[in-house]
């Protein structure tokens, strides 16, 4: 048994992560996220063991209050896995971007970074899709509720219909080729395409700072001509580990502003 296990880790590595210096980074925002974080760095851990991957964690933790960045430290202390910590809550936007220009100082150019929440929602099974699509020359693969095969489980009505509602808007106003999914944080990046848009974009506001920012950098993407896909992806909001820290009226206003800044 255990060399037939051995043996379909082994072809996974070979289909999903063909080079074998290639390195997968998983970046995580996280704002008082002391009750979930370490569950999701466990489940992260257990998928690159089951797929032979090489892996690095990175969270950076958001200007927390409570002991997110210590429950962090004291996960995998053997593992290469890193908490960068703002000392101020500065916006999943500013966390993200801190965490790009961190991987893209440290990686290579055949590396692949997965953005995800910190709260245990999203099914870490699309990720070897992501990697499949990203190894065929896409930029950017995004996870998905909108395709077949996505969905929502256990969110609430009123977050459904502004999520719905705001990624509706975005495909009418912008048709990106290839999305439907414009506001969430599951996604697959190409360091080289990563590396390129900060060069592109001069270094400098790559990412607004609020939840709008990886929308407004996909926006972005699209002018610069970068390559975009979607595999599905399961939100599963009934297992989320603490409470949301978005401001609706905040995340509405910011999304208004964003789709006129770029249309």
């Amino acid at each position: 048994m255990r060399s037939v296990r051995s043996g379909k880790k082994w072809i996974a590595a070979m289909l999903h992560l063909k080079d074998t210096q290639a390195q997968i980074w998983f970046l995580l925002p996280a704002y008082n996220e002391e009750a979930g974080i370490r569950d999701q760095i466990a489940r992260i851990d257990r998928k690159a063991a089951d797929y032979c991957w090489a892996h690095h964690v990175v969270v950076v933790d958001d200007g927390s209050s409570d002991n997110t960045s210590s429950v962090v430290s004291a996960c995998a202390p053997e593992r290469a896995h890193a908490v960068i910590r703002h000392d101020r809550n500065r916006g999943p936007g500013a966390a993200f971007d801190t965490g790009f220009r961190h991987i893209v100082e440290r990686g290579r150019a055949n590396d692949v970074v997965i953005t995800m929440d910190a709260d245990c929602t999203q099914d870490l099974s699309a990720v070897s899709d992501m990697i499949g699509m990203l190894e065929g020359g896409v930029d950017v693969v995004l996870g998905s509720v909108y395709v077949p095969g996505g969905r929502f489980e256990g969110i609430p009505f009123f977050r459904l219909l502004l999520t719905t509602g705001c990624n509706l808007l975005y495909r009418l106003i912008f048709h990106v080729h290839g999305v439907m999914e414009y506001t969430a944080f599951y996604r697959g990046h190409r360091l080289a395409s990563l590396a390129e848009y900060y060069r592109r974009s001069g270094g400098t506001h790559a990412l607004a700072s609020g939840f709008v920012g990886m929308t407004e950098m996909l926006l972005r993407m699209r002018k610069l001509g970068f390559r975009f896909a979607e595999v599905p992806m399961v939100v599963r909001y009934h297992e989320k580990k603490g409470k949301s820290k978005m401001k609706v009226v905040r995340n509405i206003m910011s999304h208004l502003g964003n789709i006129w800044k770029n249309v």
